[in-house]
């Protein structure tokens, strides 16, 4: 961190342990306010999943035939990879 506590990476770390078959979250946000209270508030939860609802359109436009959930899968990671690509060409 810089002297005067400003600039533009931030590096968590947490340590976790999950065993065989379970999962877990780790909610972060991002701010240069200090929050006081719930830092997510209610309808986080609401938002988040209207974004994946969202994303879950877009690419279901971009395939042009029905696909079982992991051919889906296998497709949308393509398109983030075919994206990705497009942005280290440009950054070159």
């Amino acid at each position: 961190m810089s002297p005067n506590k400003r600039g533009t990476k931030v590096a968590p770390h947490y340590q976790l342990t999950v065993g065989a078959g379970e999962e877990t979250v780790v909610r972060m946000r991002l701010t240069n306010k200090m929050l006081s209270g719930e830092a997510f508030g209610v309808d986080f939860d609401q938002i988040f999943e209207d974004r994946i609802a969202e994303a879950d359109e877009f690419y279901r436009e971009l395939t042009p035939v029905k696909l079982g959930p992991q051919q889906e899968l296998v497709s949308r990671q393509g398109y983030a990879g075919e994206e990705g690509m497009h942005c280290v060409w440009l950054l070159v």
